[in-house]
């Protein structure tokens, strides 16, 4: 049985225990699994990023190894997409946002163990949004920007996101890329969460 974890490293327990779960299991995706240049120490991944200030949504089994995860950081804070300079042509002349109700989600990973089904990385990735879209909501989030390989982009689509991209793909490093925005409205709450759709205003005018 899977458990969802949301924190931050402001909490010791969380650092202490499930945040080295998350940079050991991050080690092996990106550095060992997909060869990415990333900065590694003593079998775990992380950069400047993974500071006090992000949040992290991790999906671990009974025994809190971790299974699966993704950071959310604020757009008013230094972030990739905005501060990496190997991302700018993924915005292909848009403007970065900078705002309190956006925020990115970074770092999407999933053990080996899970991805070699199709069922299990599903059901991670499945968790990892809805844990996020439920923070959206709890927190005043109004949208998400991500950067991610279009594998991972047609993933998060056939789970019911809608991501609307920047511009077309880039191939950064040997990664086919792109850089989208996710609007956490009524569709994205009704489609994640089950929330109900709001009534049009047409119908409650001959409601009414």
């Amino acid at each position: 049985m899977s458990q969802v974890i949301t924190g931050s490293l402001q909490d010791p327990q969380f650092a202490q225990s499930h945040a080295q779960s998350m940079f050991r299991m991050r080690y092996r995706v990106f550095h060992e699994r997909l060869q990415w240049e990333v900065k590694c120490s003593d079998g775990m991944e992380s950069d400047q990023f993974d500071d006090h200030y992000s949040l992290y949504v991790v999906i671990a089994d009974e025994d809190g190894k971790a299974q699966g995860s993704w950071r959310l950081r604020p757009t008013t804070l230094p972030y990739m997409m905005a501060d990496v300079p190997a991302f700018e042509p993924l915005l292909h002349g848009h403007r970065a946002p900078r705002a309190r109700r956006i925020w990115e989600i970074s770092r999407f990973a999933v053990d080996a163990e899970e991805e070699r089904s199709a069922f299990g990385l599903n059901r991670v990735a499945r968790a990892l949004v809805e844990a996020s879209t439920q923070l959206a909501v709890d927190n005043g989030i109004d949208q998400y920007v991500i950067v991610v390989s279009v594998a991972i982009e047609r993933l998060l689509k056939n789970l019911g996101l809608v991501l609307h991209r920047y511009g077309p793909a880039v191939r950064i490093g040997k990664v086919t890329t792109v850089a989208c925005r996710i609007e956490v409205d009524a569709h994205t709450r009704h489609v994640i969460l089950g929330h109900p759709m709001p009534t049009p205003i047409e119908d409650l005018k001959v409601a009414a």
